[in-house]
């Protein structure tokens, strides 16, 4: 099931990343309102909205590929319903909880080493099944783990923030027949690694905070609310 999630992001991949490409450029715009910078943002706009044109273009078969894809995702979601856990519910839980955990602090730790692109984008994934786990046990004591829901989440959109201007960047240096190598270019390559600092560090500041205990000791504490709220509920 997991493998079939994950081709079918991919086969959505190509239009998906035309359009968050207009949308970290919008949020960019909104970091920079000096009225300088309007004639470079409405230019790159442009640029990246008739690269976004052509990507729909040359994808023929869209709207049927969209229609199969909506119809294999409610049959997905039915197979999901129907899911049952094999021995009890957070031994099963606590064993993936404990690996997302410890991948994740093991990604950070690699990231403070050597903060390349990968490493970053590498710890936004192991930040995001970790949310998912903390969603899936939100109910064992909501007070304490929404607020770390929350933290996750921002943590998520400072990494997910960043890896779209990894990907503009890309984008821009790769495809210099649509972007040429201007003065231009070379300005908006500036705000963005400007912007791209500030989220980095807004991330790992908060990503040591929250992969701050070690990966038993967190699981075990899980384990605890859970037997707590299990008893809370017999009682």
């Amino acid at each position: 099931m997991n493998i079939w999630y994950r081709d079918a992001g991919r086969r959505l991949s190509r239009i998906r990343d035309a359009e968050s490409l207009l949308e970290s450029l919008q949020a960019l715009q909104q970091r920079h309102t000096d009225p300088a910078y309007a004639e470079l943002f409405a230019d790159f706009e442009n640029r990246f909205r008739a690269r976004k044109q052509k990507v729909v273009e040359e994808w023929i078969d869209l709207d049927q590929e969209l229609e199969q894809l909506s119809g294999e995702l409610q049959e997905a979601k039915q197979l999901v319903e129907s899911w049952k856990i094999k021995g009890a519910a957070f031994k099963v839980l606590k064993a993936g909880l404990r690996r997302t955990y410890q991948r994740g602090a093991v990604a950070l730790s690699q990231l403070h080493k050597s903060s390349d692109d990968e490493l970053f984008h590498e710890c936004r994934k192991r930040s995001k099944y970790h949310l998912y786990h903390i969603r899936l046990l939100n109910q064992v004591w909501p007070t304490m783990l929404t607020a770390r829901q929350s933290e996750l989440d921002e943590l998520n959109d400072y990494l997910g923030d960043d890896h779209d201007l990894a990907v503009m960047t890309q984008v821009i240096t790769g495809e210099p027949d649509t972007f040429g190598a201007s003065a231009d270019v070379e300005q908006l390559l500036t705000l963005i690694r400007q912007q791209r600092h500030e989220l980095q560090t807004a991330g790992l500041k908060l990503a040591d905070r929250i992969f701050a205990e070690k990966p038993k000791a967190f699981a075990h504490r899980l384990k605890n609310y859970w037997k707590l709220w299990k008893a809370d509920r017999i009682g």
